[in-house]
């Protein structure tokens, strides 16, 4: 009993000195049902080098009505992070890519080990993967190498809160459900579960009977996640012979955070190899994953898992694996090619594909990674359109296909793909000089490029080529496309063009389609921004043709150019000749006024063929933003005026370099400048238009120049013995007259009819009583104004 409480002590001393987190992270019971092969040398035999695959099945939880839950993005994240972490151990999984949703509204409300009885399998490990909801979140397994259930969900309880399913934390559970332990076994009151308290010691001389019975793992005390930014333990203490703990902070099994966490030690993957060939459910789960052939991969979107044809990706053309950098610098963010001479020889971009090995066969080596790139086109045609055959019309003929000009594709020379294993991935470099734009010169607005990225392998060859690469990309997961324009308002400024094409010899109708992304958050861009469109005259000849159909566009003073005022846009009855190709221009202004925090927006233009509505391809804009200080356009309120006077209306400087325009009532461009110097002859609506030159911010106003009241400015002399001189100024008015009218006993009341165009009369007063008269200025039946005139 002594020995026990000393024991005991001991823990509640480390315990009390390690950082409270509020919440386990991991709730897996500390207990196993394998008590005696727990401690066994079976699971420390150092002969185990085999490779184990298991079969896993994976289960998102959603409300009933079909809501919340996971993405398919996030399974196979999760998914890529067992392979990832498991690999280096000779441990792969295998999954089918199907998902079982349980919508069940009160299973998603709390998330736990009552999971385990639903949908689970004999010959497979269930993994259940609950929302992000909660923080902070945890996970957990059905015991210590007892059952082949688990489960996780929520969020990391501390900066930056990172979703759980796509942490190594689900590579924690999956560790307890092969016979893993915590790091810290024996050291931690929670762990006591088991009736079996033994601390490691630091030295490491009973690391193979107490512990995590794993001895190339050091002591730990439990670091409860107080681990800095740079995955420093900051806490401290010792062991039963005074000596200080040194925790691994990036072992799996820890509890150190989720961002620090990255591998298993040599024997915890051993013991794992051990679990697996000797407790029984473990060999229910055993599969063959090696009997498909080699499958190397490039995938459509995050949710893209290698299946053929693909059935998720909705634009082929958005691939996140292919990006360009205009240095060889290892970024990740996609830029727009540039074109750079360095007065002897073209500097060339690099375009990045990131290429995963989708089955359990290491790839040779001898695999090549093809680049085609096209200009921008959204109905490319396979493979005229990417091997240079067609040309832009610099010898003004209408048909691209008879050699003049400069290429629209062409196709970069193959790059080796390094050998990979299974479930591995790589980043393959291409270099790529640029075409010089000013080969392109009949478009001053950016006309980017569209890539191709194609894998080619004996053991895992190409499927069907079709002329339509959006059929071709989705039915062969060894090519993906990229079809994007950046719009940096800053760097690559705010427009951006496509070619709209007929790919056959005979005449086709098409339509267009502009969209949002479908599930993207936040304020819209149409909503946040003014998004235009601008048709060069082919194409807008071609539209013309059709009978100039459309949704949701909105005219503007220019004829081809139409302002998109909602989602859903339809440019109809495009109605090209055969091999006829024009240009389409997308400009994007930020309005200062609808401004959120929101940074990047994508917007779609699809192309459609009119009679089957197959998709031909499309292109997709990124469109980014950095905050700015903000400014409004201020022309100082509006203005009132006499008639024919001649006024300067001035814009407020907004203190940046800036286009100031002014426009009428119909839209019409009167004015470039800041100072509008108007004759007021008739009421007039001016708007201001300021637009600042460093990202195209724009912001308006409007201005109303009407004219004042009609008055009377003066009667003199005023008293009066004979004629008075009325000056008056008639405003906006028909018919207007003076009305003298006695009062204080007098009858007197006379009308004057006045000329509208003069500003002065005389009235002789002489026959008048001397006394008090009223002066009124009566304009179109009303008295707008009246003096007061004495007789003397």
């Amino acid at each position: 009993m002594k020995n026990k409480l000393i024991l005991l002590t001991l823990a509640l001393f480390i315990f009390s000195n390690v950082k409270s987190f509020g919440q386990e992270l991991c709730q897996t019971p500390s207990q196993t049902n394998n008590e005696i092969l727990n401690k066994s040398a079976l699971l420390r035999t150092s002969s185990n080098d085999n490779s184990y695959c298991l079969k896993i099945y994976f289960h998102v939880i959603r409300r009933s009505d079909g809501t919340g839950g996971q993405t398919v993005a996030a399974v196979n994240q999760a998914f890529q992070i067992l392979n990832d972490d498991f690999y280096p151990h000779n441990i792969s999984f295998a999954w089918d890519n199907s998902i079982d949703y349980i919508d069940d509204t009160s299973l998603y409300n709390s998330p736990g080990a009552t999971i385990y009885s639903v949908n689970n399998h004999q010959d497979g490990i269930d993994i259940y993967l609950f929302s992000n909801d909660l923080s902070p979140g945890a996970g957990g397994a059905n015991g210590i190498g007892g059952s082949s259930e688990m489960y996780v969900h929520g969020t990391f309880g501390q900066p930056p809160f990172q979703s759980l399913i796509t942490s190594h934390i689900v590579s924690h559970e999956m560790g307890h459900v092969l016979f893993l332990w915590h790091t810290f076994r024996g050291t931690n009151i929670p762990e006591l579960e088991n009736g079996d308290f033994c601390p490691e010691l630091v030295d490491g001389s009973n690391s193979d009977i107490c512990g995590d019975y794993v001895t190339d793992t050091p002591a730990d005390p439990n670091m409860t996640y107080n681990v800095d930014a740079s995955c420093q333990w900051l806490g401290s203490g010792t062991d039963a012979n005074g000596d200080s703990y040194d925790p691994d902070e990036q072992n799996i099994m820890s509890y150190s955070t989720p961002q620090c966490m990255s591998y298993f030690t040599p024997l915890q993957g051993l013991r794992m190899r051990n679990a697996i060939a000797t407790l029984p459910f473990l060999q229910q789960t055993l599969e063959s994953c090696c009997e498909e052939p080699l499958d190397l991969y490039i995938k459509d979107s995050p949710d893209d898992n290698g299946t053929e044809p693909n059935p998720t990706s909705q634009n082929m053309w958005t691939s996140q694996d292919i990006w360009i950098r205009n240095n060889d610098d290892g970024g990740l963010e996609h830029q727009n090619p540039e074109y750079t001479n360095s007065g002897v020889f073209s500097v060339p971009n690099y375009i990045y594909v990131k290429v995963i090995n989708n089955s359990c066969e290491a790839s040779s080596g001898n695999e090549t990674l093809t680049i085609n790139w096209a200009k921008a086109n959204t109905a490319l045609a396979w493979p005229q359109n990417w091997n240079g055959t067609l040309t832009d019309d610099d010898d003004n003929n209408a048909d691209p296909t008879d050699g003049g000009g400069d290429p629209l594709g062409g196709v970069l020379s193959p790059v080796t793909i390094p050998a990979l294993q299974s479930g591995e991935e790589t980043i393959v470099a291409v270099p790529w000089v640029v075409p010089n734009p000013d080969d392109y010169s009949d478009n001053d607005d950016p006309w980017h490029f569209c890539l191709i990225a194609r894998i080619d392998a004996t053991d895992d060859p190409i499927g069907t080529y079709t002329s339509n690469p959006n059929v071709m990309v989705r039915n062969n997961n060894n090519q993906a496309w990229k079809n994007i324009t950046v719009v940096d308002l800053v760097e690559d400024g705010r427009s951006g063009s496509v070619m709209i094409a007929n790919p056959s010899n005979t005449p086709r109708t098409f339509f267009l389609e502009l969209h949002k992304e479908s599930n993207e958050d936040g304020k819209p861009i149409f909503d946040e921004a003014e998004v235009t469109i601008k048709m060069d005259d082919v194409l807008f000849n071609a539209w013309e043709r059709g009978g100039k159909l459309a949704q949701e566009l909105d005219p503007t003073s220019e004829e081809k150019k139409k302002l998109i005022k909602g989602d859903n846009v339809i440019l109809d009855n495009i109605a090209f000749e055969g091999n006829e190709m024009g240009l389409l221009t997308l400009y994007f202004n930020f309005l200062t006024e609808e401004l959120t925090d929101k940074t990047e927006y994508n917007y779609h233009v699809i192309q459609k063929d009119a009679t089957t509505g197959e998709i031909m391809g499309g292109e997709t804009y990124v469109v980014r933003k950095d905050s700015r200080t903000t400014f409004l356009a201020d022309a100082g309120g509006d203005k009132e005026v006499d008639v024919n006077e001649t006024i300067v209306i001035s814009a407020e400087d907004i203190n940046e370099p800036a286009e100031y325009n002014w426009y009428d009532s119909f839209g019409n461009l009167v004015y470039q400048g800041k100072d509008l110097t108007v004759i007021a002859d008739v009421v007039k609506q001016y708007k201001l238009e300021v637009i600042a030159a460093s990202d195209g911010f724009k912001d308006y106003v409007d201005v109303e120049v009407k004219f004042k009241p009609s008055s009377i400015d003066g009667l003199s002399p005023n008293p009066v013995s004979n004629n008075v001189t009325v000056n008056y100024k008639i405003n906006d008015t028909n018919s207007a007259y003076l009305m003298v009218i006695g009062y204080y006993g007098s009858n007197t009341s006379n009308n004057y009819i006045l000329d509208t165009d003069l500003q002065q009369t005389q009235i002789d007063t002489s026959n008048y009583p001397t006394g008090h008269y009223t002066v009124a200025l009566v304009c179109d039946g009303e008295i707008v104004d009246a003096k007061t005139l004495i007789k003397q």
